[in-house]
């Protein structure tokens, strides 16, 4: 979790680890949306959700937060994700969504929760990585996909090489074969121009957002309004 936190705009996205975070990051500043109304903020691992929520509901100018949404990897169990996430959100009496993909309101504050790799209403197993390899902007990369995977295929059989988290191997593989992404991280490599953030795959996340950003508006105005009175 970053440290010395504090909030900065009515609209919070919370994530879980940092690729989380500047993937995010690339992701909304290539939409544009007003960079007033929306923070992102790196909670840390799984484990740390609750304790973050507990500090976050304490927090100065937690008021006048309207909207929050957390995303984290679904990993093996999406359903677990949304118990853990669910769990954390009750703990510290905020709303809780009736499921992934929804918003849920209490007193003017809105909480959604999606989960990474679909981050829209019908989340699978996997993370932030599988989402990557769905939207990679290279013109030929399902084929470079489909090489990289038949070369994990004959090291695992010929070194019984282990690869228990296959996406993770493909995607870094394919940053290291490809001249502008080599040894890149995947913030770096978004920054650097190798996700489609135009995808199709990114359109409820986009609209999601949108949604968030719209709740902050009526709060925007009075606030606006009332600085200039």
């Amino acid at each position: 979790m970053q440290g010395n936190i504090t909030i900065q705009a009515p609209f919070l996205i919370l994530c879980e680890g940092r690729d989380e975070l500047n993937f995010l990051t690339y992701f909304i500043q290539s939409q544009k949306p007003d960079q007033k109304k929306l923070q992102i903020i790196n909670f840390g691992g799984n484990d740390d959700l609750s304790r973050f929520l507990k500090s976050l509901i304490n927090m100065e100018g937690f008021s006048d937060v309207h909207a929050i949404l957390i995303m984290r990897d679904a990993e093996t169990s999406h359903i677990a994700a949304q118990q853990s996430i669910f769990g954390a959100l009750e703990r510290c009496q905020l709303p809780v969504p009736d499921k992934i993909g929804h918003w849920a309101e209490v007193d003017d504050l809105h909480v959604g929760v999606l989960l990474f790799p679909t981050c829209d209403d019908h989340p699978t197993e996997g993370a932030l990585e599988d989402l990557c390899l769905q939207t990679l902007k290279e013109e030929h990369n399902a084929d470079i996909l489909h090489d990289i995977d038949g070369f994990l295929t004959i090291l695992s059989a010929r070194y019984d090489r282990k690869y228990p988290r296959r996406f993770k191997s493909q995607l870094h593989t394919y940053f290291s074969v490809t001249d502008e992404y080599v040894s890149l991280k995947i913030g770096e490599a978004c920054r650097a121009g190798a996700i489609d953030f135009g995808h199709q795959r990114l359109s409820f996340l986009h609209k999601f957002i949108e949604d968030g950003l719209e709740y902050t508006k009526d709060e925007l105005a009075c606030k606006e309004g009332s600085e200039k009175s």
